[in-house]
């Protein structure tokens, strides 16, 4: 049973499905630009989340990495990196679009602000390409209860960010955010959602 689970896990870590994976980050990034138009932002701002200039390069050298050596995790979990981070990108400036400037008129907001937490995963992940360079394996066994430890904490850690209540602001400058510990939205995103509606969102200060 356990062989074939690792044969399927094989097949599945494919450069077919590197091919996937890359054109799914290519087109998320792609749509930064459409949507920082739409927020009025710049594509250099991070706006609650990593800007695309830092996701664009661990998502080429990950997909160079699955492609050429598919049986490597680091360059599918640098894949994953750069995918939870473009799209948490994506998500901040159509929350901004839709909550700060729209007034919340936008279809399917709460889906944004469900997604915008995609910037902790993308932390976690970083920790572990650190934790299991260069060839994808932790240095020594010992370092497995390293890992295993990090990764609890880690799950514990994005539930957490992924639960609590976000506040959108946008700077007479030009500049938007959406700011994962604010205190002043009245209702999570998560809690909207689950509810089947927009959630109650109080703008920050211009």
């Amino acid at each position: 049973m356990t062989t074939e689970a690792t044969a399927r896990r094989f097949r599945l870590a494919s450069p077919a499905t590197a091919l996937v994976l890359g054109g799914l980050v290519l087109v998320l990034m792609a749509a930064d630009v459409p949507l920082a138009r739409l927020a009025h932002q710049s594509l250099n701002s991070s706006g609650g989340s990593a800007p695309v200039w830092f996701s664009a390069p661990l998502g080429a050298v990950g997909f160079v990495v699955a492609w050429r050596q598919p049986r490597n995790p680091l360059g599918w979990i640098l894949l994953g990196v750069a995918a939870f981070g473009v799209l948490s990108e994506d998500a901040s400036f159509y929350a901004v679009a839709d909550y700060r400037l729209g007034h919340g008129g936008l279809p399917l907001g709460w889906v944004a602000l469900l997604a915008q937490p995609g910037w902790a995963p993308t932390i976690v992940l970083v920790g572990v390409t650190v934790l299991l360079f260069p060839d994808g394996r932790p240095p020594s066994p010992r370092w497995r209860w390293v890992l295993w430890a990090y990764l609890a904490v880690a799950m514990l850690w994005i539930a957490g960010a992924a639960g609590h209540p976000r506040r959108i602001g946008y700077h007479a400058s030009g500049g938007g955010w959406v700011d994962p510990g604010g205190s002043r939205v009245v209702h999570s995103a998560a809690a909207a959602g689950a509810a089947g509606g927009g959630p109650a969102v109080q703008p920050g200060p211009v």
